[in-house]
């Protein structure tokens, strides 16, 4: 996108978001607005944690930093020099080919930084910038320090811009909670969030369907979440906020601020209101509870957004879909099998019909006050099809047929097998389609979305392979080597998914993917002498520079007589070495293994030919 973007734009944008970091750093370069604008224009912002490895001493750094926000420690010789604030640069600073660094840079808190290639660098700056920079004694190190430190907007600052994480603050800790992964506070707003909101919505829903006297069975049940939902109010008061006060970000208790927020005043009159049941003598009172689920969009704001938790999105999707279903059921219980009198005359059901019925289990209408009734099968009566109703003989069965009505209704639109008795009835299930079809319509689109993120590689590899496929045949490739191609294809997806390492390593600072390579492949080029005796910021460079191959079994790597520069060191696998005696005969020398290697002397020499084949026995 920065390509695409007209060059005096991009200078104009990039220096208006940049313009109090390039101007600290300018008070070293001296170089005005112009150098000013070119420099942002041609960087790119970088993000680093803290403790991370900015450059290493000795590594061939291609890059000058500018820090933009947070602090930078430079250390030499493994002892710290100097802290560099907003505005300092660090970096290769003078020539333009790639030289051994002389410090090392550390991020000492969360850092973000403008990247800039030490050829753009010395392509921007004149020669009077140059003088300035080869009269700093800072910048023999590799790093020039701001004379003067940049106030820092608090409202720009890291610590503002990555608020948002729940923080607690409990009287008898000294220490200040956040709501971390596995931490305790992150597990009890997990219980006061979402499964305390989620277990009495649906409790709730259930005890509006049944009757006074069974309500007290559940009765203490939801005692018990609205005496968890006010130690969730209480907690709320000893939370931490960040707050800017007299210029700087300071953390904050909460307190008595939080009933400046409306929301808090929404889960008062959950708890209130159904105190009301025994005064106004109904239970729908206790349908304000329901109120509470107002605390599942908090728990998306804490847990959701960003890569805060990979199984928050799936419980909160999972809970929408079933309170929607729950509710759409406990509904259809409400409308439809709280009636006293059956609503039409029932026909005598006949003995065919009744060998079909379990009536341990199901009981005529006319027997029973009220029920979900369910029809029966269709039978003659003086030469008319007819149907009958049954309903459950127990009380909590109505749930399982309710259900199924909302379960048929989902899915046989067409059918009219849901038989609607009453118009309280049809427009019930008239607005039950209301509601399911476009959740049908955001489920499908959930599970599509999923599907596709975890399956996209897969689907561009394939798409790649076929391009491939198309182009060696119409290039008039034999068969034979078309299906080879395609078996070695198939092998490179299942053995590592069709990459030699993920993009995302390859885009990775230089010193974080200098410890990725080394944690991988380090201990092959240990094992080399020559490479043993070697400092290890040359072995961590090197490392780097390695590739990952996969070699199909029965396929030669190299032959004998081929000039290739390159050293292979086998990470898996088993490869044969072969020769040709003065006779043509080719004969097997020994067999390579899991950390052997050949073609050091080809690699360190250019142009030398191999002297022996190199045959893969297994897949390497």
């Amino acid at each position: 996108m920065n390509e695409r973007v007209g060059v005096v734009f991009r200078q104009d944008l990039a220096y208006y978001f940049y313009k109090a970091t390039i101007e600290a750093t300018d008070t070293l370069l001296h170089g005005g607005e112009a150098l000013q604008r070119q420099l942002v224009s041609l960087a790119t912002q970088w993000y680093f944690l803290p403790g991370q490895v900015i450059v290493r001493e000795m590594d061939l750094s291609p890059w000058v930093y500018i820090v933009h926000r947070g602090v930078i420690t430079i250390k030499r010789d493994d002892s710290n020099t100097i802290i560099l604030t907003k505005g300092s640069i660090f970096g290769q600073l003078d020539g333009n080919k790639p030289r051994p660094v002389r410090m090392t840079a550390i991020a000492e808190n969360y850092a973000d930084l403008l990247q800039i290639t030490i050829k753009d660098f010395q392509d921007i700056i004149d020669n009077k910038t140059c003088e300035y920079i080869s009269l700093n004694q800072q910048a023999k190190s590799d790093f020039m320090a701001v004379h003067k430190i940049c106030e820092e907007d608090p409202f720009n600052t890291i610590q503002y811009i990555l608020r948002g994480r729940k923080m607690i603050k409990l009287p008898w800790k000294n220490e200040i909670l956040q709501a971390k992964s596995s931490s305790y506070y992150s597990r009890w707003l997990y219980l006061t969030l979402f499964f305390g909101p989620f277990a009495s919505s649906c409790i709730t829903l259930m005890a509006v369907t049944v009757t006074y006297h069974q309500l007290m069975i559940i009765e203490w049940l939801v005692i018990m979440f609205d005496i968890l939902h006010c130690m969730y109010l209480i907690s709320e008061f000893y939370t931490i906020e960040l707050v800017v006060v007299n210029g700087q970000c300071r953390e904050r208790p909460v307190m008595f601020r939080m009933f400046k927020n409306w929301q808090y005043y929404i889960d008062i009159l959950s708890i209130v209101l159904p105190l009301f049941t025994d005064i106004l003598g109904t239970w729908k009172c206790q349908l304000a509870r329901l109120l509470r689920l107002w605390c599942l969009y908090r728990f998306h704001k804490i847990f959701c957004r960003g890569f805060k938790s990979h199984v928050a999105p799936v419980l909160l999707k999972l809970a929408i879909v079933c309170l929607t279903i729950h509710g759409i059921t406990c509904g259809w219980i409400y409308i439809a099998c709280h009636d006293q009198n059956f609503p039409m005359e029932l026909p005598e059901l006949t003995s065919d019909v009744n060998a079909t019925i379990d009536y341990d289990e199901w009981a005529s209408p006319l027997n029973r006050n009220g029920g979900c009734a369910r029809v029966t099968i269709i039978f003659e009566v003086n030469g008319k099809n007819r149907l009958g109703f049954l309903v459950p003989k127990k009380q909590f069965a109505d749930y399982i047929v309710a259900f199924m009505y909302v379960f048929v209704v989902y899915t046989h639109q067409e059918i009219d097998v849901v038989v609607a008795l009453t118009l309280p009835e049809i427009y019930y299930k008239v607005l039950i389609n209301y509601i399911i079809q476009p959740m049908e319509i955001w489920v499908l689109s959930v599970a599509i979305s999923s599907v596709y993120a975890k399956y996209r590689e897969l689907y561009s590899y394939d798409y790649n392979v076929l391009n491939l496929i198309v182009y060696l045949e119409h290039s008039g490739l034999c068969p034979v080597w078309l299906d080879s191609v395609k078996e070695y294809t198939k092998q490179l997806w299942q053995r590592q998914r069709g990459n030699w390492l993920p993009e995302l390593a390859r885009q990775a600072p230089q010193c974080l993917q200098e410890d990725i390579f080394s944690a991988l492949y380090m201990h092959h080029l240990e094992t080399l002498p020559l490479f043993r005796e070697l400092p290890l910021y040359f072995r961590r460079q090197l490392v780097t520079r390695l590739q990952r191959v996969v070699i199909f079994p029965g396929k030669f790597i190299v032959q004998e007589g081929d000039i290739f520069s390159c050293l292979y060191l086998i990470h898996e696998g088993e490869v044969e070495k072969w020769y040709t005696d003065k006779s043509g005969e080719k004969k097997m020398v020994s067999t390579l293994t899991t950390n052997g290697y050949f073609g050091l002397i080809p690699a360190v020499f250019p142009n030398t030919p191999f002297q022996f084949s190199y045959y893969s026995r297994t897949v390497s």
